[in-house]
């Protein structure tokens, strides 16, 4: 046997075993992905098994862009229908206990601290 395949063999097996990495990577990706239907996940999980380099990048990649179009999404401002009329309904909204830090505590929300620093002894 030439030296020439000898020195071939730990580029061979360190480009296997990225490969299994990759692929398992992808399928603990594709189990923690749930807004995938389960015929979906059988059809990326064939492909990520059964093409070991491009079914694993194209999954890696399909999920990134899938996340950032959600996160997009989730980030983008409401539309103006959707939007509070006034600053009463504005207050109204919000989680209690937190003022906007815009307009400051809301009119109830001064009266009730108010209330309870008159009720402190």
């Amino acid at each position: 046997m030439p030296i020439e395949y000898l020195l071939f063999m730990p580029v061979a097996v360190l480009g296997g075993v990225l490969v299994i990495v990759l692929a398992a990577a992808a399928l603990v990706s594709l189990v923690r992905a749930a807004c995938l239907p389960l015929p979906a996940r059988v059809a990326w999980a064939t492909a990520i098994v059964v093409l070991p380099l491009l079914g694993p990048l194209a999954w890696l990649g399909f999920s990134q862009f899938r996340d950032r179009r959600a996160s997009a999404d989730a980030a983008s401002p409401a539309p103006a229908a959707e939007a509070p009329a006034s600053a009463a309904s504005a207050a109204e909204t919000r989680p209690e206990g937190r003022p906007d830090p815009v307009r400051g505590p809301s009119a109830t929300e001064a009266e009730g601290s108010a209330a309870a620093q008159d009720a402190m002894p």
